[in-house]
Order: structure tokens, then sequence, then C-alpha cells
């Protein structure tokens, strides 16, 4: 698990150092921000699955729950923020090189005990809850490639000799 640690700290430091990869985070930054967004909030409903679960069994679980929430919260925002930045970098390896993506490596311990475990306790407290979760972590990077493929076909080179109205030359 450490090594995940390790790779993340990697990742942040590849986004601040290459000049390429900044620049690829800064333009689609319109996109990224409610992907965290989708992030934090699902995060929440986790953490708070975790604690009705615990907190609904037993009085004497309601302190350790409450203990939990942080961990639960920050865990499950970090593994989503690190397999969708590792998904970024790739994105933008693929798109400089002309290639096509690979898949994030995933780290499945972390994933099972931070996002597995705290969903599996919010579907027992609340299927409806757990299907939104669901549907909010699947359409958040599924809409972010839309809208990225959307604005990048707008924008491509229009062909020689044909204008249109967003390249007059």
């Amino acid at each position: 698990m450490l090594e995940t640690f390790e790779e993340a700290h990697s990742l942040l430091r590849r986004a601040q150092d290459n000049e390429a990869f900044r620049r690829y985070l800064a333009r689609r930054s319109p996109f990224l921000i409610p992907v965290g967004i989708a992030m934090l909030v699902s995060g929440i409903a986790l953490a708070a699955g975790t604690v009705v679960f615990l907190g609904g069994t037993s009085p004497l679980l309601v302190l350790p729950a409450i203990l939990l929430v942080p961990v639960v919260l920050a865990g499950s925002v970090f593994i989503q923020l690190y397999v969708f930045g590792s998904w970024l970098e790739l994105r933008a390896l693929a798109r400089a090189l002309g290639h096509s993506a690979g898949r994030p490596v995933v780290p499945w311990a972390l994933v099972a005990g931070l996002l597995v475990v705290p969903f599996a306790m919010l579907a027992a407290v609340s299927w409806q809850t757990a299907l939104g979760v669901v549907v909010l972590m699947a359409a958040a990077p599924l809409l972010y490639a839309y809208f990225e493929n959307r604005r990048d076909t707008r924008r491509a080179p229009v062909a020689e000799g044909k204008r249109d109205a967003t390249n007059p030359r």
C-alpha cells in the first residue's frame, strides 16, 4: 500500500513539473472541477453510509463509526483522485504521442477497503443512495471524456482550403 502513496506523490510531482501535462490539465480545468466535486460528494456519501450502518447496529459502535468518517472520506476521495489522475496522465501521453491510452494501475486492496466496503455499508442502509453514488462515480469520468473529446473535435484544425466560423483563416 505504501507504494500507492509513493506513486500518488510521484504523479503529483509529474503534474507539477511536466509542462505538457500541466498545460493539459489547465486547459481542461472546466471539466476537472465537476469531476472533483463528484468525487467529494461520493466520498461524503460513503462516509455517511458507514456511520449510519455501524451506528445503527450498536450504540457502542457510534464512536468508532464517527472516528472512521475522516478515514473513509479522505481515503475514498484519495483513491478516486489517484486512479482518475493516473488515467488523465495516460490520456495526456496518448494525445501527445498520438496513440491510444492504456489503463491505469488500480490499487485493488485500497479500493476494496476504502470504496467497496463503505459502498456495501451504504447499500445496506440505502440502496437508492448507493445507486446514486454508482451513477455519479461512473458518470463523472464518462462525461469528462465525452466533453473533452467534443472540445478537442471542435478545436481540430480545419482541412486545407476549408473555412468555418471558428477558424476564418
